[in-house]
């Protein structure tokens, strides 16, 4: 019965061990997963607003040339590690962070709230890209007036690397937290199972008329009864 007892302690052990992995692989990843998405997407709607208010103030007449606008976007581009553009609305690109080889390209069908009520968008953006990439837009206004959009796209296997890193870490700590559980195991062999095992042999042994048998169980009463005295 012992035996039995402690095998099923282990299984149950284990099972835990199997459970707080597949949690980890799959819950915790899509809640790393989603966190990543919607904070990047909030990251990059703030900086393409920032863009959008440099190109409004040309657009207005302001200081600003398309010049120092173009090397901004290279700039943060380089930084963010991802690729920006300004678009008229038409959907034809005015000014890009690649050094001008989307210039003049056609956005087929643009919709500017193509996203609905979110603020981005996953996907390969009018097939102009050839993996998945998280867009957002912000739009260039001014004077009640819009006058294009800046769009920024950042691939999703940029983000995906970020999930997978976090991943390793939440592995590893769930794998250290398994290790000192061990603990558990221990405690409960020591208190539990071995004296059982004793106690389960000394009635064997007092069944087969073998009465001078001691069964030798450490109990914290005896311990305390030999302090005492």
């Amino acid at each position: 019965m012992t035996r039995s007892l402690y095998s099923k302690f282990i299984l149950g052990y284990l099972i835990f061990g199997l459970l707080g992995f597949i949690t980890v692989a799959t819950f915790s990843s899509k809640m790393t997963r989603d966190y990543l998405i919607q904070y990047r997407a909030d990251t990059l709607y703030d900086e393409a607003n920032v863009i959008a208010s440099s190109c409004s103030s040309m657009y207005q007449g302001k200081r600003m040339d398309s010049e120092e606008i173009t090397g901004q976007i290279h700039a943060l581009s380089k930084y963010i590690r991802a690729e920006i553009w300004v678009v008229n609305r038409q959907g034809a690109i005015i000014m890009d962070s690649t050094g001008g080889t989307r210039l003049q390209n056609d956005i087929s069908n643009f919709d500017p709230a193509a996203a609905g009520n979110r603020s981005y968008s996953i996907g390969q953006y009018y097939n102009l890209f050839d993996e998945d990439v998280l867009s957002v837009s912000a739009p260039i206004t001014g004077n009640y007036n819009t006058y294009g959009y800046v769009l920024i796209h950042m691939p999703v296997s940029q983000i995906t690397q970020t999930q997978n890193d976090i991943l390793n870490i939440l592995y590893i700590s769930a794998a250290v937290l398994f290790g000192l559980s061990l603990t558990i195991l221990l405690v409960f062999t020591q208190t539990v199972y071995l004296p059982l095992r004793k106690i389960t042999v000394g009635a064997n042994e007092y069944a087969a008329g073998n009465l001078d048998y001691r069964i030798d169980v450490k109990t914290m009463t005896r311990w305390v009864t030999s302090r005492t005295h």
